[in-house]
């Protein structure tokens, strides 16, 4: 028994001296193989040439070779390419892990992709993670997951379809991080839906045409460098959502070309959706209050006591609007829903295995509290557009009041003193 311990520790001691040799070639990315895969022999390779060196110093890589060569290491030396394969997929499903463990930690992250052609002319789609790693402090990380073989004549559909292949090979067992990713895409889809309706009006002069008979305010492209653009590319959803979607059943009317009448139909489903109603509402008042300030911020005369107070107004507004905010945007997505005439209910896309609890299914009561909270609101913008009407003259008005009603709740409070330390 204790002859076969012993023996068991020395096998142990040799493959943990192969398994460094192993992993100290793959971080120099020296191959491991040569022409011949016998020791003590001109190109035998890396590895081979490693193991001689390491039992010129090591008593257990000398003991190992000895019996080698006497032909006493039992039937196998642990030396050939079938051993150095199995190390090399050992190591690489513990990198693996190791890697799997990073992004769950962060819950987040983004895919790099890259096609580069190798010696035979063949395509290697390269699929690298990125994530920002919250230990210690945060620092962005990027994970090389392996190369994909593309086809030359492969499709969009069919590269997304291996990633995604890939990525669940890896990835099969995060169901938290799936719903995260499934949330994420949910939330990035809602500005996807706004680049397609420019993109289907925009392409065509008759679409754009039919568009402009139905809004006064034309849609937007949103991009990801300007403020602007943020708020601007949903304003036209938010007080005409009902005259786009509108436009949209004229153009799947109209027109002859099925792929059009297909993404009208879609559009047209979407917009006229409770879900992205209230979507359109919550990113309108957030966007909107971000924008006034930071439009206000970059005022040549802005000074720093005026700046804080705006800033921390700003804050204590989002915080609020956290707190009730999907109560409110829920009552404002109603009365765009009945505008375009259809039935204001948030519909599951597919069934889940628990259930999902929103913070705007609340009791009447709620809503009724609600209601006395932007009494105040309500007041202010009938006010405005009061001043509005008042202003107006041919046709022209001297002010916007839907700008004005955010200027206005943005002013900084009045108790605050110029100079004084924030």
């Amino acid at each position: 028994m204790a002859l076969l311990e012993a023996e068991r520790g020395r096998w142990r001691a040799v493959l943990t001296h192969l398994t460094a040799i192993v992993q100290s070639l793959a971080v120099q990315n020296l191959a491991l193989r040569g022409h011949t895969e016998t020791l003590f022999t001109p190109s035998n390779g890396n590895f081979l040439k490693e193991v001689e060196l390491m039992a010129r110093f090591d008593p257990i890589m000398k003991d190992h070779l000895n019996r080698v060569e006497r032909g006493t290491a039992s039937h196998n030396s642990y030396l050939g390419h079938h051993v150095q394969n199995e190390l090399i997929d050992l190591l690489s499903s513990k990198i693996i892990s190791a890697i799997v463990d990073n992004i769950k930690q962060a819950r987040f992250f983004s895919i790099i992709l890259d096609c580069t052609p190798d010696i035979s002319h063949t395509e290697q789609l390269s699929v690298v993670i990125r994530v920002v790693s919250l230990k210690e402090k945060p620092h962005i990380k990027e994970h090389f997951m392996g190369f994909l073989e593309a086809e030359e004549a492969s499709t969009c559909q069919h590269l997304a379809s291996m990633i995604l292949t890939r990525i669940m090979e890896h990835l099969r067992s995060w169901e938290f991080l799936l719903k995260t990713a499934e949330g994420s895409v949910d939330a990035m889809s809602y500005f996807g839906v706004l680049q397609k309706l420019y993109t289907l009006f925009s392409a065509s002069t008759q679409r754009w045409v039919i568009l402009k008979k139905h809004v006064s305010i034309t849609l937007k492209m949103w991009t990801e460098t300007r403020w602007e653009s943020k708020v601007k590319s949903v304003e036209p959803m938010r007080y005409q959502g009902a005259a786009v979607r509108e436009a949209l059943i004229e153009v799947r009317d109209q027109t002859k070309d099925p792929a059009i009448k297909a993404d009208a139909q879609s559009l047209s489903e979407e917009v006229g959706s409770y879900r992205f109603s209230i979507c359109t509402v919550v990113r309108y008042d957030m966007l909107s209050a971000i924008q006034n300030v930071s439009k206000v911020m970059q005022s040549p005369n802005m000074d720093v006591d005026l700046a804080v107070s705006l800033l921390k107004k700003t804050e204590r507004g989002l915080q609020s609007y956290r707190a009730s905010g999907f109560v409110t945007a829920q009552m404002a997505a109603k009365d765009l829903c009945e505008e375009m005439n259809v039935e204001a209910v948030l519909k599951q896309k597919r069934l889940r295995s628990t259930k999902r609890h929103f913070s705007y299914e609340s009791h009447d009561e709620t809503i009724t509290d609600a209601l006395l909270l932007m009494q105040p609101c309500l007041e202010l913008e009938e006010q405005c557009e009061a001043l509005g009407t008042t202003l107006h003259f041919e046709g022209h008005s001297d002010l916007d009041s839907k700008e004005l009603v955010q200027e206005i709740k943005n002013f900084p409070d009045p108790a605050i003193k110029k100079h004084e330390p924030p």
